[in-house]
């Protein structure tokens, strides 16, 4: 009785089972391990959320021992790309980091799926729509990555947390860069950056998006990687 009841130590909780169940059922089929939510609100007011791996299949918990690792999806994508796993011979590229010992968080970004929502503005309303979408890369890097690893840092107990290893992928890589250089303080809480399928060129004359933001945004990141 003592083994089993060790081994269904850690279980996803039902309210965060009623609350996300896309996320569950992406985790389901891609390696079934335990998870728990962690909203996090910028100093602007975007409420978002980060998703902590907690458990394996069997429910054991997992130590985290080689650190906190922060997987960020781009622009056009969200958190469930990297639970995913079209591939059942191999578990998802999160459930592979946990495995090998990584704390693993991964961010929803605002404006997407599970982080849609604002303290005073509304992402669908018209009145307050385009007040709610008016952000860029800055505003990611300067905002959202920052306030991620600070919510990261503090969820870990004191001293073992070390600093945090940040995985971003495409758009993300962008939002990166803008944090290292804009944000103070940021290199004594991030250990490591691996940017995966940076977006690094981009022919802005005939960008298919011209009428959002982005198009500026991505035209002050090439200026920081120039300067």
């Amino acid at each position: 009785m003592a083994t089993l009841q060790a081994v269904q130590a850690v279980q996803t909780s039902a309210e965060d089972l009623a609350a996300f169940p896309n996320f569950e059922a992406e985790m389901l089929r891609g390696g079934g391990f335990k998870w728990e939510s962690f909203p996090v609100t910028t100093f602007s007011g975007y409420e978002l959320m980060l998703f902590r791996l907690t458990g394996n299949a069997l429910g054991e918990e997992l130590a985290g021992e080689r650190g906190p690792v922060l997987l960020l999806h781009g622009s056009y994508s969200d958190s469930l790309d990297w639970i995913g796993c079209t591939d059942e011979s191999a578990p998802s590229i999160a459930v592979q980091l946990a495995q090998r010992g990584h704390d693993v968080w991964i961010s929803s970004g605002r404006g997407r799926q599970f982080s849609n929502t604002h303290t005073t503005l509304s992402s669908t309303d018209p009145l307050t729509q385009e007040q709610y979408w008016n952000f860029s890369y800055q505003e990611t890097g300067m905002e959202d990555i920052p306030a991620f690893v600070d919510a990261i840092i503090a969820a870990r107990p004191s001293p073992s947390c070390s600093k945090v290893t940040v995985v971003p992928h495409n758009t993300a890589v962008n939002s990166t860069l803008v944090a290292a250089a804009r944000v103070p303080d940021l290199g004594a809480k991030i250990g490591l950056v691996r940017g995966l399928a940076p977006c690094i060129e981009i022919n802005t004359e005939n960008f298919f998006l011209n009428g959002l933001k982005d198009k500026e945004s991505v035209e002050t990141v090439y200026g920081i990687l120039k300067a």
